[in-house]
């Protein structure tokens, strides 16, 4: 009897100490399952057409209590404006956090980018392609052949390094020949 009273008791403190470390799975826990994508950084900046914009695009994956989840994979699709985005897929790290760099379509306007993680809504980042500096000047005339003693309006046309005109500018007119003008 003494014997089987103490067979149960080992049992049971054995019992109790499997089941105080977990079950004794050797540590492993089930993988985080997205529920949520939101955006942290790089969202509404303005930069030059067709340069990369200062800050990185990026983002914070949850799961469903709001805890963060590493391993997720992160597609950065441009949606509108034209460029870039590098990576165009990143994973996120332990924090729950993923980046990519992103370079504006080379017109002015409206650039757009998403971030979608498998089988949660996607976010949307959005950003204002402006005009550069001033990186070429064509200068054109409305008649082919221009003889001495012709008067011409000459008209200037300045343009970004990306191909786009510049409206607004001033040009200054210089000849070798000050009788020129």
């Amino acid at each position: 009897m003494r014997f089987q009273f103490f067979r149960v008791v080992v049992v049971g403190l054995a019992s109790l100490a499997l089941g105080a470390c977990g079950g004794g799975g050797g540590g492993h826990s089930t993988p985080l399952t997205a529920a949520s994508i939101t955006i942290v950084s790089g969202n509404n900046q303005t930069g030059v057409a067709g340069s990369e914009l200062a800050t990185a695009l990026g983002v914070s994956v949850k799961d469903s209590s709001g805890r963060a989840v590493a391993g997720a994979s992160v597609s950065w699709i441009v949606v509108a404006g034209g460029g870039a985005v590098a990576p165009a897929t990143s994973t996120t790290d332990s924090g729950g956090h993923a980046t990519t760099n992103w370079t504006l379509g080379g017109a002015l306007g409206a650039n757009q980018v998403t971030a979608t993680v498998a089988g949660i809504t996607p976010v949307t980042f959005d950003a204002m392609a402006v005009a550069g500096a001033t990186a070429s000047v064509t200068v054109t005339s409305p008649v082919e052949k221009i003889y001495e003693g012709d008067t011409v309006q000459l008209v200037a046309t300045a343009r970004d390094a990306a191909g786009n005109v510049l409206s607004g500018k001033s040009a200054t007119w210089s000849s070798g020949n000050p009788q020129s003008f």
